[in-house]
């Protein structure tokens, strides 16, 4: 038999390609490693605070049913609410501030409307304390994400108040909106667009801009103009033709007082702080989210534009790019995003409730009545008179009527008030008027006191015209309630009817 056998130069060589072959598997697994490395730290998502008042009490419902949250996935973010309150009404230390920020990789300070009456020495100490916490949170690594809104009321300090939080990071809120009268909009407001886009991470993929011209109340400016420092990058500006125009004592913008932009007034900048990084995006919190996919909202700043002729709005997705630039110097230290969402815990109910028992005791405390009454003049039957003398004679000190708006009219309700006014006695019974009536969505609702109204069939909020009262339903539930009833108190009388009838979960 014969053997061939290698020689020493071809052992040498298959020693090298086994080497070879071993060399290439552990890069491989080393590739492979490494690339799920990075796929994990991709993955890891931008956690997002977001200031809202009584933060703790909706966050459950918000992280839950929010219509924001699956955008926010969508985009890799986990967003929750915290507290508001420490910026502009509670007395937190600057540490304290500190950690509350750094729980999250970006903060989204909404600078609320209407906050500050009177800047006065509390609020000055205050504001330097929050604009300093604010200042450390962006130098050690975190993102901020400014929104200024302008003053609601007339009269308020708030913009003093928030210039001197915002002093620290060389921003200023000018007493001015902008507008572009060259590129308006009409649609159920008034909007302005502008393409004058600088390219940025922040702009990825943003071409155009919807802006509103009215904020709060459909006068105030919809885009706040801003004065900012050197250190600041405008990214988005508007047109040429675009202005800054004055807000009048009552902090409606006047389009015939320009203001300190004669051109290009500035949209949204950005600038480096220490480790961290700032966006400044001054436009009206209607339009970053809270009513993003309403389906009886028409997004034409976040994201539609003007549908008909084909131009869209790349808010939204400028907004989104923000929180992740923002986020990328604070997603690799360990001290920041360190938000961890609380189980939701139940209300636990008791089983039982002997509701007769409860009323049955006399009251050895307070005033007792009785609410819900249905005159006379609806589809009751008994007059108010009627109804105060067995009240009194049941030891009871008010009544409240709630008849059904639909069975009465402008005169009956007229009426009812009357009567209810001349059957009442200062000290000894109250008779108070109310309706009860059915919302768009068919939501059943009892308001009472002095000050309901007959609704209108129609109004007009100064762009058009709006059904009101169809002779069945309330269809535009706000507008009553604050303009016809100036916020008369109103409850309603099952929440089981919010999900029955289609009301958002979060209601």
């Amino acid at each position: 038999m014969t053997m061939n056998l290698n020689n020493g130069n071809d052992g040498s060589r298959q020693n090298a390609r086994v080497t070879k072959s071993v060399w290439s598997a552990a890069l491989a697994c080393l590739a492979f490693f490494l690339g799920a490395s990075a796929r994990a730290e991709e993955a890891k998502p931008v956690v997002l605070g977001l200031c809202s008042g009584d933060a703790d009490k909706y966050n459950v419902e918000f992280q839950q049913y929010d219509r924001m949250m699956p955008v926010y996935r969508e985009n890799g973010i986990r967003a929750a609410l915290i507290e508001l309150g420490p910026f502009v009404s509670q007395d937190y230390a600057e540490d304290q501030l500190l950690a509350m920020m750094k729980k999250s990789h970006v903060v989204h300070l909404t600078i609320p409307i209407e906050a500050v009456a009177v800047f006065d020495d509390v609020q000055k100490k205050r504001a330097a304390i929050v604009g300093r916490a604010l200042a450390r949170y962006v130098e050690e690594g975190g993102g901020l994400f400014i929104e200024p809104q302008s003053v609601r009321y007339p009269g308020a300090q708030d913009e003093d108040y928030w210039n001197a939080v915002l002093a620290p990071l060389g921003a200023e809120i000018l007493h001015e909106g902008a507008f572009d009268k060259t590129r308006s909009f009409a649609a159920k407001a008034t909007f302005w667009h502008t393409r004058n886009i600088q390219a940025h991470p922040v702009t990825k993929d943003v071409s155009q801009l919807y802006l509103p011209l009215h904020g709060c109340g459909g006068e105030s400016p919809g885009l706040t103009a801003m004065r900012y420092g050197p250190d600041w990058r405008v990214l988005v500006r508007g047109e040429k033709e675009a202005k800054s125009y004055r807000s009048v004592t009552d902090n409606k913008i006047d389009l015939n007082t320009e203001g300190t932009y004669t051109e290009a007034p500035p949209v949204l900048a950005v600038r480096q702080l220490g480790k961290g990084r700032l966006v400044c995006y001054p436009v009206a919190a209607f339009y970053t989210g809270i009513n993003h996919r309403n389906p009886l909202w028409d997004d034409i700043v976040e994201s539609n534009g003007d549908r008909a002729a084909g131009q869209a709005s790349d808010s939204m997705k400028m907004q989104m790019n923000a929180y992740r630039w923002l986020a990328e110097p604070s997603s690799g230290l360990t001290n920041f995003g360190t938000y961890v969402a609380a189980p939701y815990r139940p209300i636990q109910y008791p089983a039982k409730v002997e509701w007769g028992q409860k009323f049955a005791a006399p009251a050895t405390s307070g005033i007792r009545g009785i609410a819900g009454v249905h005159s006379a003049y609806s589809d009751g039957t008994g007059t108010v008179a009627e109804y105060v003398r067995a009240a009194k004679a049941a030891g009871l000190s008010f009544i409240v009527f709630n008849d059904p708006l639909e069975a009465l009219t402008k005169e009956t309700l007229g009426k009812l008030k009357a009567d209810c006014a001349a059957a009442s006695t200062i000290g000894d019974f109250y008779a108070c008027p109310g309706i009860e009536f059915t919302d768009g969505i068919g939501n059943r609702w009892a308001m009472w006191g002095e000050r309901i109204a007959f609704p209108a069939a129609s109004f007009n909020d100064g762009q058009r015209d709006y059904v009101l009262w169809d002779g069945k339903t309330i269809r535009q539930f706000g507008y009553f309630e604050a303009s016809s009833c100036a916020y008369s108190s109103v409850a309603l009388l099952d929440y089981n009817q919010l999900r029955k009838n289609g009301a958002h979960p979060e209601n």
